[in-house]
């Protein structure tokens, strides 16, 4: 062919005789073109062709039927020939190949017979058809395979559709040819955007078509549907040592208020154990990750939609670890985890929650602290909620501080301040105090004396009531104690120590302050607490004495806060503030005031004092006290003080002599770290 042009097409035709001796079918009938093509001008002749053509195929047959049913298997009666080679877009009038019941992520077959219902040797491509027909979940794969279930369908006839191979004439044995297809229904299968979701409960049926074409005819085709009745949704069962748990599935509707495992009287401030054995009720392996839900109510049916992940009073800690055998206790946990190993269909992993309460927890039989659980499918998402609870035995605590150390001259006396607090859930009531010292020092003139400090100065006062003297032999003094201390509620305390004028320098007293009283209210178990006071004697005496107060906005003013019993801030007020020596709750970015009282309880002139401070660790100097510095009886002093916002030592030292009774003072200022 010459001068075909450019977007044309030339084009040659021929007949051919089909012998009489030719091969029924197509084995023999593939025919290829050879061509080639030359650019030269049009005289010129091409050489020999070795270019191919696409393969052409005819089928030899004597007059033969073509006819195809594709169905179920049980026999070669079914749906006949789909008309004008249209796919059906029902499945009333079609054969059904079923399978009931199938779980998500799971792979199940499809047995297909093609039937050969023509009278001569036929070949018949197989197509799924997804596009026609297919409710099945978004994401499902097909694939279809030979009649072992295991090698996948090939094209044997060379038009690029699997097919079944040549199936012989005949509606008797051999005459059909087994096609699987294999469906793997996707993990998520339940909660993807899907007009045939299983939902909360398994719905369908889920369908898709499959056609089967006759190569011999083209015009001869019959359509099977492959058919799964119900998706089984995931599951999860989050259980009670082995026994059912707060049910499972999407919903949430097997959660009710009823806690599964109730911990009862455990001791404030101690680690107690939660057993969650988590059972994978689904037809697949798959892992799960944990997360909790603390609240002092119980979420009941709606802890699937109000569960809030992480959800824990700031005092308490919650940790999941590896069970490593038995019941969960310190002694058969492994590592902290978040989620759990893969977990096989039918299989279990022990979890187990760890948690710490604190020392002030204060949760009753009548009104327990609620621990919602919840494991969540990494897979598909499906969850389950295990309710549990923990309540406290009230029990109190004793608390006696601090030790105190101080220095005396011969003759001299020296008061030392205390705080007794009954700390934890509960009051302790039936309090006695005892105070003893050695019985030689007593021969030798020492004594002390314990008051209530009435008006909590930390000063001994003319108002303050006397409970006891300190003795060789203990003595219970219950007059001035305070029968019930609250939580919450301190009672202040002063020692006053006394050395007698002929004291040794260099001499030690010892006063032991004992605290006791009924803690738990059973009146069983007595709560002791106790404090020690150390003098010693000194010639020349100059007694420290250091207070703090809270400055919460750095302006150098003392200020007023309120706490809560966890000693969090709840108000604050700009001035108005003391400086004390009691236990300061502050939070970070605060600043703390210093006020440092150097006096002169001697009787002779101290010279070349010196006071040295340091910035507390977590804190760092502040320029905001504009009166820092070195002041009192002995001048202004030299101060020396780190930069601000630097760290290290704060001092003062004055030239002058510190006189009998006189008072030299320090005062500066550090902002706790952010």
């Amino acid at each position: 062919m010459t001068g075909v042009k450019p977007n044309s097409t030339g084009s040659i035709s021929f007949d051919v005789l089909v012998l009489n001796t030719a091969k029924v079918g197509t084995s023999t009938t593939t025919n290829t073109a050879k061509f080639e093509v030359t650019s030269s001008t049009p005289s010129t002749t091409p050489g020999v062709p070795t270019s191919n053509s696409n393969p052409a195929s005819y089928i030899v047959g004597l007059g033969q039927k073509y006819d195809v049913v594709a169905n179920d298997g049980t026999n070669v009666s079914g749906t006949p020939t789909d008309g004008n080679n249209a796919i059906p877009t029902t499945t009333s009038a079609e054969d059904l190949v079923v399978v009931s019941t199938a779980s998500a992520g799971q792979t199940i077959t499809f047995d297909n017979v093609i039937w050969n219902k023509g009278d001569g040797t036929d070949t018949f491509d197989v197509q799924l058809r997804p596009d026609v027909f297919n409710s099945f979940p978004v994401g499902t794969s097909f694939q279809l395979f030979k009649d072992d279930g295991v090698n996948p369908l090939l094209d044997t006839s060379g038009n690029g559709v699997p097919d079944t191979g040549a199936i012989p004439a005949g509606q008797g044995t051999g005459s059909s040819y087994h096609v699987k297809v294999v469906a793997t229904i996707p993990l998520n299968a339940c909660t993807l955007a899907s007009t045939n979701n299983c939902g909360a409960t398994a719905n369908g049926p889920y369908t898709i078509a499959k056609v089967a074409t006759s190569v011999g005819d083209p015009t001869k085709s019959n359509t099977v549907f492959d058919q799964l009745t119900t998706i089984t949704k995931p599951s999860v069962d989050l259980q009670n040592a082995g026994g059912a748990g707060a049910g499972s599935g999407l919903t949430g509707a097997n959660i009710t208020n009823t806690v599964i495992t109730a911990q009862t009287d455990k001791v404030p401030g101690t680690t107690t154990y939660f057993d969650l054995p988590v059972f994978n009720t689904s037809a697949i392996a798959d892992s799960y990750v944990f997360t909790y839900h603390v609240a002092t109510t119980s979420l009941g049916g709606t802890a699937l939609t109000s569960f809030i992940d992480g959800t824990i009073p700031s005092d308490w800690k919650l940790t999941f670890r590896k069970g490593t055998g038995g019941a969960c206790s310190s002694t058969t946990v492994g590592a902290a985890i978040t989620s759990s190993d893969l977990v096989n269909a039918g299989g279990n992993q022990l979890i187990c929650a760890e948690v710490t309460t604190p020392s002030t927890a204060t949760q009753t039989a009548a009104a327990p602290m609620f621990l919602h659980f919840k494991v969540k499918s990494v897979a598909s998402g499906v969850t389950d909620v295990k309710i549990d609870s923990v309540a406290f035995k009230a029990v109190g605590v004793l608390s006696l501080t601090p030790n105190r150390t101080g220095q005396v001259y011969p003759g001299g006396t020296i008061v030392y301040s205390h705080t007794l607090a009954a700390t934890g859930s509960s009051s302790c009531t039936g309090n006695s105090l005892t105070a003893t010292m050695d019985t030689n020092l007593i021969n030798l003139g020492w004594s002390a004396l314990v008051y209530k400090d009435d008006n909590g100065d930390n000063q001994l006062d003319a108002g303050d009531d006397l409970i006891g003297p300190a003795t060789a032999t203990a003595v219970s003094y219950t007059t001035n104690v305070n029968a019930t201390l609250v939580p919450g509620t301190p009672e202040k305390l002063v020692v006053q120590v006394f050395a007698p004028n002929g004291a040794a320098l260099g001499a030690t007293n010892l006063v032991n302050l004992v605290a006791s009283g009924d803690c738990d209210g059973a009146g069983t178990t007595t709560a002791t607490a106790n404090a020690n006071d150390l003098t010693t004697v000194i010639t020349g005496q100059v007694r420290l004495y250091k207070t703090q107060a809270v400055d919460y906005d750095c302006s150098g003013t003392a200020d007023q806060i309120t706490v809560d019993g966890s000693g969090h801030v709840t108000a604050k007020t700009s001035g108005g503030g003391t400086y004390g020596t009691d236990l300061i709750k502050a939070q970070p970015g605060f600043c703390i005031l210093y006020k440092v009282d150097a006096i002169n309880e001697g009787v002779a002139a101290v010279k070349s004092l010196n006071i040295k401070d340091v910035t507390p660790v977590y804190s760092t100097y502040s320029t905001g006290l504009t009166t820092a510095g070195c002041s009192g009886a002995g001048g202004t002093g030299t101060y020396v003080k780190p930069a601000n916002g630097g760290t290290g030592n704060v001092t003062c030292t004055w030239a002058a002599d510190l006189t009998p009774g006189a008072k030299n003072t320090m005062d500066f200022e550090v902002k706790i770290d952010q």
